[in-house]
Protein backbone atom coordinates (compact mmCIF):
# COMPACT_ATOMS: atom_id res chain seq x y z
CA UNK A 1 0.00 0.00 0.00
CA UNK A 2 1.28 3.76 -1.10
CA UNK A 3 0.82 6.27 1.08
CA UNK A 4 -0.53 9.28 0.27
CA UNK A 5 1.50 12.28 0.54
CA UNK A 6 0.40 15.61 1.67
CA UNK A 7 0.35 18.29 -0.94
CA UNK A 8 1.56 20.68 1.61
CA UNK A 9 5.04 19.03 1.65
CA UNK A 10 5.29 18.50 -1.77
CA UNK A 11 5.25 22.06 -3.00
CA UNK A 12 6.17 23.97 0.37
CA UNK A 13 7.59 21.91 2.97
CA UNK A 14 8.30 18.70 4.56
CA UNK A 15 9.56 17.76 8.26
CA UNK A 16 12.90 16.84 8.06
CA UNK A 17 13.77 13.23 8.61
CA UNK A 18 16.51 12.71 11.18
CA UNK A 19 18.16 9.09 8.88
CA UNK A 20 19.77 10.14 5.98
CA UNK A 21 18.42 14.28 6.91
CA UNK A 22 22.32 15.32 5.35
CA UNK A 23 22.49 13.12 2.81
CA UNK A 24 19.54 13.74 1.09
CA UNK A 25 20.01 17.80 1.76
CA UNK A 26 23.09 17.39 -0.09
CA UNK A 27 21.80 14.90 -3.23
CA UNK A 28 18.83 17.66 -4.01
CA UNK A 29 21.16 20.44 -3.56
CA UNK A 30 23.85 19.25 -5.97
CA UNK A 31 20.75 18.03 -8.21
CA UNK A 32 19.36 21.25 -8.13
CA UNK A 33 22.38 23.26 -9.72
CA UNK A 34 22.78 20.59 -11.85
CA UNK A 35 19.66 21.21 -13.11
CA UNK A 36 19.87 24.92 -12.48
CA UNK A 37 23.21 25.09 -14.96
CA UNK A 38 20.97 23.47 -17.84
CA UNK A 39 18.18 25.70 -17.30
CA UNK A 40 20.87 28.73 -17.07
CA UNK A 41 23.87 28.56 -19.26
CA UNK A 42 26.86 30.28 -18.85
CA UNK A 43 27.35 30.83 -15.69
CA UNK A 44 31.11 29.97 -14.76
CA UNK A 45 31.82 31.23 -18.51
CA UNK A 46 34.50 34.68 -17.97
CA UNK A 47 32.15 37.78 -19.07
CA UNK A 48 33.23 38.86 -22.76
CA UNK A 49 34.02 42.52 -21.00
CA UNK A 50 35.84 44.21 -18.19
CA UNK A 51 32.74 46.48 -16.95
CA UNK A 52 33.69 50.19 -15.96
CA UNK A 53 33.51 50.28 -11.96
CA UNK A 54 35.48 52.20 -10.51
CA UNK A 55 35.41 50.10 -7.04
CA UNK A 56 36.26 46.85 -9.37
CA UNK A 57 38.87 48.32 -11.14
CA UNK A 58 40.84 49.61 -7.70
CA UNK A 59 40.48 46.49 -6.54
CA UNK A 60 42.05 44.98 -9.34
CA UNK A 61 45.04 46.81 -9.64
CA UNK A 62 45.64 47.10 -5.67
CA UNK A 63 45.54 42.72 -5.79
CA UNK A 64 47.36 42.77 -8.77
CA UNK A 65 49.96 45.44 -7.92
CA UNK A 66 50.41 43.37 -4.46
CA UNK A 67 51.03 39.98 -5.58
CA UNK A 68 53.56 41.31 -8.58
CA UNK A 69 54.90 44.05 -6.05
CA UNK A 70 54.24 43.51 -2.72
CA UNK A 71 52.93 47.30 -3.23
CA UNK A 72 49.12 48.65 -2.45
CA UNK A 73 49.87 51.99 -4.75
CA UNK A 74 48.13 52.55 -8.03
CA UNK A 75 50.58 53.31 -10.87
CA UNK A 76 50.30 56.98 -12.34
CA UNK A 77 51.48 55.78 -16.11
CA UNK A 78 49.76 52.41 -16.62
CA UNK A 79 46.37 51.22 -16.31
CA UNK A 80 45.53 47.93 -16.94
CA UNK A 81 41.83 47.77 -16.51
CA UNK A 82 42.13 50.14 -19.27
CA UNK A 83 43.68 48.25 -21.80
CA UNK A 84 41.35 45.02 -20.43
CA UNK A 85 38.53 47.18 -21.52
CA UNK A 86 39.95 48.81 -24.70
CA UNK A 87 41.17 45.14 -26.03
CA UNK A 88 38.85 42.28 -24.67
CA UNK A 89 41.11 39.34 -25.90
CA UNK A 90 43.82 41.14 -23.04
CA UNK A 91 41.05 38.90 -21.02
CA UNK A 92 42.48 35.87 -21.90
CA UNK A 93 45.95 36.61 -22.16
CA UNK A 94 48.16 35.97 -18.26
CA UNK A 95 47.79 39.00 -16.17
CA UNK A 96 52.41 39.36 -15.87
CA UNK A 97 52.45 39.30 -19.61
CA UNK A 98 49.97 42.10 -20.10
CA UNK A 99 52.04 44.04 -17.54
CA UNK A 100 54.97 43.19 -19.68
CA UNK A 101 52.94 44.61 -23.22
CA UNK A 102 51.94 47.24 -20.95
CA UNK A 103 54.90 48.45 -19.27
CA UNK A 104 57.85 47.00 -20.46
CA UNK A 105 58.33 44.53 -17.87
CA UNK A 106 56.89 43.78 -14.04
CA UNK A 107 59.64 46.04 -12.57
CA UNK A 108 59.06 49.12 -15.06
CA UNK A 109 55.44 48.73 -13.81
CA UNK A 110 56.34 48.47 -10.26
CA UNK A 111 58.61 51.45 -10.59
CA UNK A 112 55.25 53.59 -11.25
CA UNK A 113 53.62 52.69 -8.28
CA UNK A 114 53.37 56.13 -6.55
CA UNK A 115 49.95 56.97 -5.79
CA UNK A 116 48.39 55.97 -2.44
CA UNK A 117 44.96 54.47 -2.03
CA UNK A 118 42.99 53.71 1.06
CA UNK A 119 40.35 50.99 -0.16
CA UNK A 120 37.80 51.22 2.54
CA UNK A 121 35.79 47.87 0.83
CA UNK A 122 38.98 45.52 0.61
CA UNK A 123 37.33 42.60 0.51
CA UNK A 124 37.00 42.38 -3.19
CA UNK A 125 40.79 42.79 -3.61
CA UNK A 126 41.52 40.41 -1.50
CA UNK A 127 39.73 38.29 -2.94
CA UNK A 128 41.26 38.64 -6.51
CA UNK A 129 44.85 38.82 -4.63
CA UNK A 130 44.43 35.45 -2.94
CA UNK A 131 43.27 33.92 -6.84
CA UNK A 132 46.43 35.45 -7.99
CA UNK A 133 48.56 34.07 -5.46
CA UNK A 134 47.61 30.82 -5.91
CA UNK A 135 48.32 30.92 -9.64
CA UNK A 136 50.51 34.06 -10.48
CA UNK A 137 49.90 32.59 -14.22
CA UNK A 138 46.44 33.27 -14.21
CA UNK A 139 44.70 35.87 -16.63
CA UNK A 140 41.59 38.17 -15.61
CA UNK A 141 39.46 35.54 -17.22
CA UNK A 142 40.28 32.81 -14.85
CA UNK A 143 39.81 35.13 -12.27
CA UNK A 144 36.05 35.68 -13.06
CA UNK A 145 35.46 32.27 -13.80
CA UNK A 146 37.39 31.65 -10.07
CA UNK A 147 34.78 34.41 -8.33
CA UNK A 148 31.64 33.01 -10.56
CA UNK A 149 32.34 29.49 -9.11
CA UNK A 150 32.67 30.77 -5.60
CA UNK A 151 29.28 32.53 -6.13
CA UNK A 152 27.72 29.43 -7.29
CA UNK A 153 29.39 27.63 -4.34
CA UNK A 154 27.55 30.25 -2.21
CA UNK A 155 23.81 29.20 -3.95
CA UNK A 156 25.12 25.68 -3.76
CA UNK A 157 25.10 26.39 -0.10
CA UNK A 158 21.74 27.95 -0.08
CA UNK A 159 20.54 25.17 -1.51
CA UNK A 160 21.90 22.42 0.76
CA UNK A 161 20.52 24.92 3.67
CA UNK A 162 17.31 25.17 2.05
CA UNK A 163 16.82 21.35 1.75
CA UNK A 164 18.05 20.50 5.36
CA UNK A 165 15.45 22.64 7.28
CA UNK A 166 12.77 21.15 5.38
CA UNK A 167 12.29 23.18 1.81
CA UNK A 168 10.42 20.51 -0.59
CA UNK A 169 12.15 19.48 -3.47
CA UNK A 170 10.12 21.82 -5.91
CA UNK A 171 10.72 25.33 -3.72
CA UNK A 172 13.99 24.41 -3.43
CA UNK A 173 14.53 24.14 -7.16
CA UNK A 174 13.07 27.18 -8.01
CA UNK A 175 14.57 28.97 -5.09
CA UNK A 176 18.09 27.47 -6.69
CA UNK A 177 17.38 28.06 -10.11
CA UNK A 178 16.45 31.74 -9.61
CA UNK A 179 19.19 32.25 -7.79
CA UNK A 180 21.67 31.25 -10.74
CA UNK A 181 19.41 33.57 -13.02
CA UNK A 182 20.49 36.40 -10.76
CA UNK A 183 24.17 35.20 -10.88
CA UNK A 184 23.62 35.38 -15.06
CA UNK A 185 21.92 38.99 -14.79
CA UNK A 186 24.84 39.98 -13.41
CA UNK A 187 27.34 38.54 -15.35
CA UNK A 188 28.86 42.36 -16.78
CA UNK A 189 30.21 42.14 -13.09
CA UNK A 190 31.51 39.33 -12.62
CA UNK A 191 35.24 40.44 -12.00
CA UNK A 192 33.33 42.52 -9.44
CA UNK A 193 30.52 42.85 -6.50
CA UNK A 194 27.45 42.59 -7.65
CA UNK A 195 25.17 45.47 -8.85
CA UNK A 196 22.12 45.56 -10.76
CA UNK A 197 21.74 46.00 -14.38
CA UNK A 198 19.18 47.61 -15.97
CA UNK A 199 19.45 45.86 -19.67
CA UNK A 200 18.11 42.55 -18.36
CA UNK A 201 14.72 41.75 -18.74
CA UNK A 202 14.15 38.19 -17.35
CA UNK A 203 10.85 38.57 -16.53
CA UNK A 204 10.16 37.95 -20.33
CA UNK A 205 11.47 33.97 -19.84
CA UNK A 206 11.87 33.66 -15.45
CA UNK A 207 14.33 31.03 -16.39
CA UNK A 208 16.21 30.66 -20.15
CA UNK A 209 15.94 34.20 -20.70
CA UNK A 210 18.15 35.46 -18.07
CA UNK A 211 20.32 37.78 -20.42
Amino acid sequence: MIARRNPRSIIFTERPASAGRWRRAAGRALGSILVALVLVPGLVRPYLRFAPDGHMRMSFNQAVSSVFCRSLRLSDRFDIPAVLSARPDQLYVPIEAVIDSLAGSVDGYCRSLTLPVVNNENSLMLAMQGIVLVDRGISTAGIGRTLALVRLTIVAMLSFALFSSGVSFLTGLVVTVMACCVLRMLAPYQYGPARSSSRCHCWRWPFTCCC
